[in-house]
């Protein structure tokens, strides 16, 4: 095993918590999935556990990729992954004995990805519909660094390691034990109806105590853009949702749409609306997620909250703009 397929194993076992915590189980230990033509690997895959009608279970099929630093996503990545998921979505057949494998799915193609996608790689994944999600920024780029340097700590038993082990072996070292407990948490989400995003804050902010019982409508409030020198890099939209900072990225071919709808909106209006599936817990007592209520929650994002005093949102833009003073801040006016 190459320190490289090391940092890469290490970043699946990551995605897959993230994945589990929005929702998704995983359908095997396996990672082999059959296609029409051959058997793919697949870094992190998983059932949506929010069943549509008239729609076969929703199936995700994920690449994680973790470069090292300089190193951008391309199009001939993107390009291979289209190939895999137009195999796999294809495989379906009679058996021998004239039975129907029942097994089917809509199969759904993301790429998590903790280096930048270059432009083109952008534009291809859009014209085959792969979903692309950037880690990029610091909050994540903590991780990638614990990530790296564990490996370059044991980089000469990698030889004698299996995947699961190295895997194992991780989440009980102490370097990932130092972070443990401040990583930010990971919510999935959908910005108006049309594209895929990972919400990410530095506490949690979906506690059941703040999800209302009588209403799935909830208010949030756009509080600045980030436009990275290095349009790879994506732009980041900061947010304040229940009270608390959030924000996400996307990637900057994609996040031009958003910017434009933004820019089109009066300013007491909804900027957009975020679709976030919920595990909603009424009893505190309830344990088991297969006894929550599932909710989808519509997070309207406005330029201007009523209910959000102005000395509020001066606060947060200032505690943004010290963060990163280096970092173009196009800020709400």
């Amino acid at each position: 095993m190459k320190d490289y397929q090391a940092r890469g194993y290490i970043f699946e076992s990551i995605i897959w918590d993230v994945l589990l915590n929005n929702g998704y189980t995983n359908p095997s230990p396996k990672r082999i999935i059959r296609g029409r033509g051959a058997w793919h690997q697949i870094d992190a895959y998983g059932y949506l556990t929010y069943p549509i009608p008239f729609v076969y279970p929703i199936r995700l099929l994920s690449e994680a990729k973790c470069y090292k630093k300089g190193k951008k996503v391309d199009l001939p990545a993107i390009r291979n992954f289209v190939g895999v998921i137009k195999d796999v979505s294809e495989y379906y057949i009679v058996n021998d004995n004239k039975t129907h494998d029942f097994a089917r799915f809509t199969d759904v193609g993301c790429i998590f990805s903790s280096s930048p996608f270059t432009e083109d790689a952008q534009n291809y994944a859009w014209a085959h519909n792969i979903k692309l999600v950037p880690f990029t920024t610091n909050e994540f780029q903590v991780i990638i660094q614990v990530i790296n340097g564990y490996v370059e700590s044991i980089k000469s038993t990698l030889g004698n390691l299996e995947i699961d082990q190295l895997k194992d072996n991780f989440k009980n070292s102490e370097q990932y034990a130092s972070i443990k407990n401040n990583l930010p948490t990971f919510v999935f989400g959908i910005i108006d109806e049309f594209y895929p995003i990972v919400l990410i804050s530095q506490k949690k902010w979906l506690t059941n105590d703040k999800i209302h019982s009588d209403t799935d409508v909830v208010h949030g409030l756009k509080i600045s853009r980030k436009d990275f020198e290095d349009i790879d890099l994506g732009v980041r939209f900061n947010l304040n949702i229940f009270d608390t900072d959030v924000f996400f990225t996307l990637p900057h071919y994609i996040a031009y749409k958003v910017i434009t709808k933004i820019e089109g909106r009066s300013k007491n209006k909804d900027v957009f609306e975020l679709n976030v599936p919920v595990l909603y817990k009424p009893n505190p007592h309830i344990t088991d997620p297969s006894d929550a209520v599932r909710r989808i929650l519509r997070v309207k994002i406005d330029i201007e909250e009523p209910n959000l005093l102005s000395t509020q949102k001066e606060k947060i833009k200032s505690k943004l703009k010290k963060e990163d003073m280096s970092t173009n801040i196009v800020p709400n006016s």
